[in-house]
Order: C-alpha cells, then structure tokens, then sequence
C-alpha cells in the first residue's frame, strides 16, 4: 500500500524531502517505503501520509465531509487497484 500512497503524493508534486519533513521521519524512510521495503511506518506517520493523500473517504461508514476532497477519487483508485474489494460497489 505504501508504494502507491507514495506515489500518489509524488505525483502531486511533494518529493521524498518534503515529504519525510511534513510527517516527522527521516528521507530515507520515506525511501523506503517507495520501494516497499522493510517495516510499516509509526502509525502517526503512517496516518499523515494517509491525510496528505487525501486522507480515507469513509470512517466507521460515515463520510468525513459532505464533498470529499479532490485527492480522494485518486488516492481510492490507488488503493483499489492494490487491492480490490469482492462485492462492493463505488459510486
């Protein structure tokens, strides 16, 4: 997942430097898992990145906003095409 998320983020224009600074870890743990290596991330860092993305477009089955952010439909094709889900449907 974290390859993607990376991704995603880069492709927004933050680098691996700006990235490790806005969620409080070294450069070469951002590095790290671009190339999907190595342990999960802190869970704080790990849901930074997450929010940077655009954060997750339900919580608990309840929509966090009434529009979601721009960034969600990219970061839930990102996630979706790591690992679909059987039987659910996307509006």
């Amino acid at each position: 997942m974290w390859p993607k998320i990376i991704e995603l983020l880069k492709s927004q224009g933050f680098s691996q430097k700006a990235l490790a600074e806005l969620v409080g870890v070294d450069q070469s743990t951002i590095c790290r898992l671009e190339a999907g290596r190595g342990p999960e991330p802190r869970f704080s860092a790990g849901m930074k990145l997450i929010e940077l993305a655009g954060g997750w477009p339900v919580v608990g089955g309840v929509s966090k906003a009434t529009e979601p952010p721009p960034r969600v439909d990219a970061f839930s094709s990102a996630i979706h095409s790591i690992a679909p889900t059987q039987g659910a449907t996307h509006a």
